[in-house]
């Protein structure tokens, strides 16, 4: 028996202490280890965000050059500087001129995608052209940018002030954020001076730069302006802006600061270029997680030490110890008193307490024999043998399992109307009368057993098996039992019998087979006695094979009304007219059937109008047959036709995403072929063939596109062609162009893909 140890036991307090001292020795130097390797992660970190926020800065302001870039190529355009003189508002004459500045600005639009609009703002002509087309200025703002925001007014003040390149944040009529780039001063040498020209980014865009760019999931990323937050990657940004409407806290600076409870770490950079600011956030908390690597380093060798000191301590404390554990283990758990030194004291004293109470505890092992078995047996009854622990109580095995057959029988109380007591008698009264008359009619015949239940008792008879199969003895010892309760003490008694088991472990089975039958008691009008081999053929569940219910949901998938009905009909039939079946297994049956029209409205694509119709009809409850097929026979046919008419639908709208693919495929060599030059030829507009095609192909068009280029690019890499003959032949107006497309939709460049393949 092991000896525990106390805090007060002053042999071990020593060798406890120098354990402990050992222990934080290592436990220092391990932290010490830990938080240097955390700072040096940290400067690491610092460095590692710096360089990839220049990187996304120069990508950034290559964007915003190009708008510029773009911008200035009109300024110098002859048409848009003739207009721009204008005086007055445009003429029928001016349309040809028009018509060219708006194809100008619609080319130099498909030729750079990364920008939501390109506009041109006339101010005496009152008028504005964009790649949407030329309207004029009040239907300009209602279309694109009327919101609680700004006014129509203030919107036409902030077109016509001084602008020279800057960028302004405006929310537009859909409630997106958007970013203007506006200028207005024209170059040296132009004679236009009242044309306002703007480059429209949404977030979204700019967002989908920024996400490419990011390099830590943890990280986020943000851009901003003279009049506040731009853009973020994260919804640290976007909480800022609606809660603090574009005021931030100063992130121009590197260093630490807190938002919202949270400290981050932040890197800023000040482009020369466009004025912007761009910062990189960083919790503090995702340091931490850098330092994982050296921290399981840390905890591992931790634990190396621990585990080295505790195997040391206890060898040591085992050698030294053990003589005075072998006496001490003589008497039990070691428990001193306030009075006792230390362990010698207190076995002094126990060898005096022991032989003053060696007389007790016998007496004490003579009482605990009698629980120990009842536990042992009910432990039998109630759980599997476990062949391990059967040397445990060989003593129980010996008196009462001496036999190799068992017979589980379940008793059932219940008290006559005129019994005046039933309330006030003890339920081990009637277990301990129980054995005496068990005892006396068996007459060593038989060994039985009674163990009591929360609400009833379960005895065991063990003897041979041909005593036991026989029925008639068992039987006619119940009966006698039952009179005799019946008489003395006005009991009813029912009397469930299992099935005939060999061995410990075949205590367990007849338990469970006497509780199965005990189900059926009720029904035993004749005899107030059950038998499980009476029973266990009956059958009470309903009939539904699974491979009936797969029938019913491919029925339904394919909107065949009448096999559904059919099916339904034959399963309704079979059970209900079944004299065996309950009516709550009719109910079950029932909504089992309701859940296989469920999961074939849900294959169907019908799961709302299925959800609708339980709304309006409720949960089947029939228990006759004509109103269960009438209740489903609705159901079926709402449902199946419902099916039919969404199937012909989508069979419809497959053909024109086909139609389209089938044109991207024959044209995707021609450099203006983008969505809109699709949608024209169609007969569309670009936002509902983009919605069409996503709905019936579950791709973006522009992203078809692209994918469809690609792969002619990598046959043609295979072929041997360079990049230029390549771009002529997948419709690429550049190689910058062909790469930077290559590069997003295969993760490397065309010259790596083509080392790779050699």
């Amino acid at each position: 028996m092991e000896v525990k140890i106390f805090k007060n036991s002053s042999v071990f307090i020593s060798w406890f202490f120098s354990y402990l001292i050992m222990l934080g020795l290592v436990l220092l130097v391990s932290i010490g280890l830990y938080f240097f390797a955390y700072n040096v992660i940290d400067e690491q970190g610092g460095k590692v965000n710096r360089t990839m926020l220049e990187k996304v800065q120069t990508e950034i302001d290559s964007y915003f050059m190009d708008a510029r870039n773009m911008v200035v190529s009109l300024m110098i355009d002859h048409d848009v500087q003739k207009a721009s003189r204008t005086k007055h508002s445009f003429e029928l004459s001016d349309r040809a001129m028009l018509y060219e500045i708006y194809r100008d600005i619609t080319n130099l639009k498909i030729a750079t995608k990364d920008f939501s609009h390109l506009f041109i703002y006339f101010v005496h002509a009152d008028s504005l052209i964009s790649d949407q087309g030329h309207v004029d200025n009040e239907l300009f703002y209602e279309l694109y940018y009327k919101n609680d925001e700004i006014s129509k007014e203030d919107f036409y003040k902030m077109l016509q002030k001084k602008w020279s390149g800057e960028i302004r944040t405006i929310t537009n009529s859909k409630g997106e954020r958007e970013i203007l780039l506006l200028k207005n001063n024209f170059p040296r040498g132009s004679e236009g001076q009242n044309a306002t020209f703007g480059v429209s980014i949404t977030y979204s865009e700019m967002s989908a730069w920024m996400q490419e760019l990011n390099w830590d999931s943890g990280t986020e990323l943000l851009v901003l302006g003279e009049d506040g937050l731009l853009c973020s990657t994260g919804v640290l940004g976007e909480q800022m802006i609606v809660e603090n409407s574009g005021e931030i806290p100063n992130l121009t600076k590197t260093g630490q600061i807190r938002i919202e409870e949270s400290d981050y770490r932040v890197v800023a950079e000040v482009s020369q270029e466009t004025g912007l600011c761009y910062a990189a956030l960083t919790p503090i908390g995702a340091v931490r997680e850098g330092a994982r690597e050296i921290q399981t380093f840390m905890l591992s060798w931790l634990i190396v030490c621990t585990t080295i000191g505790v195997i040391v301590a206890y060898i040591l404390t085992n050698k030294n110890y053990r003589p005075l554990r072998r006496a001490m283990s003589s008497f039990g758990e070691y428990k001193p008193k306030e009075d006792v030194e230390n362990e010698y004291q207190w076995l002094h004293d126990q060898t005096i307490h022991f032989l003053d109470e060696n007389k007790e505890i016998k007496k004490r092992f003579y009482n605990s024999k009698k629980i120990l078995k009842d536990q042992y047996i009910y432990r039998l009854i109630t759980s599997p043998y476990e062949e391990k622990k059967s040397g445990e109580l060989d003593f129980v095995k010996d008196d009462v399992f001496k036999e190799s057959h068992n017979l589980v029988v379940t008793l059932y109380l219940g008290y006559e109307d005129d019994t005046p007591w039933k309330a006030d008698v003890d339920s081990s009264l009637f277990r301990f009368i129980i054995m005496n008359v068990m005892t006396e009619l068996l007459d060593g015949r038989c060994g039985f057993e009674l163990v009591e239940f929360m609400d009833c008792f379960v005895g065991v008879f063990n003897g041979k098996r041909e005593w036991l199969e026989t029925r008639e003895e068992p039987e006619s010892v119940m009966n006698q039992l039952q009179e005799f309760l019946r008489k003395r003490m006005k009991l009813q008694v029912t009397a469930v019998f299992g099935e005939v088991q060999s061995g410990l472990e075949g205590i367990y089975i007849s338990y469970q087979t006497a509780k199965e039958a005990s189900e059926y008691k009720e029904q035993s009008v004749d005899s107030q006695i059950v038998w499980y081999d009476d029973i266990r053929d009956r059958h009470t569940l309903y009939r539904y094979p699974i491979e009936v219910e797969q029938r019913i949901i491919n029925a339904i998938k394919a909107g065949q009304q009448e096999n559904v009905c059919l099916w339904m009909n034959s399963v309704i039939e079979e059970n209900f007219r079944s004299r065996e079946i309950t009516l709550a297994m009719k109910k079950c049956l029932l909504s089992e059937l309701l859940g296989t029209l469920i999961k074939g409205a849900e294959m169907g694509g019908s799961i709302e109008l299925m959800t609708k119709l339980l709304e309006e009809k409720g949960i089947p409850e029939y228990s006759q047959e004509h109103k269960a097929k009438e209740y489903f026979y609705e159901l079926i046919v709402c449902l199946c036709e419902n099916i039919r008419k969404n199937e012909d639908a989508k069979r419809e709208n497959r053909q024109f995403g086909k139609q389209v693919m089938e044109y991207v495929q024959q044209n995707y060599h021609d450099p203006d072929l983008n969505i809109s030059i699709t949608a024209l030829h169609f007969g569309i507009t670009p936002s509902y063939l983009s919605a069409l095609f996503k709905e019936q192909t579950g791709q973006n068009l522009l992203e078809y596109i692209n994918q469809t280029r690609v792969t002619r690019v990598k046959e043609l890499l295979d072929e041997g062609l360079n990049l230029t003959e390549i771009c002529a032949l997948t419709g690429f107006r550049s190689s910058g162009a062909l790469i930077r497309v290559f590069k997003k939709s295969t993760g490397v460049t065309p010259g790596q893909m083509k080392k790779m393949s050699e």
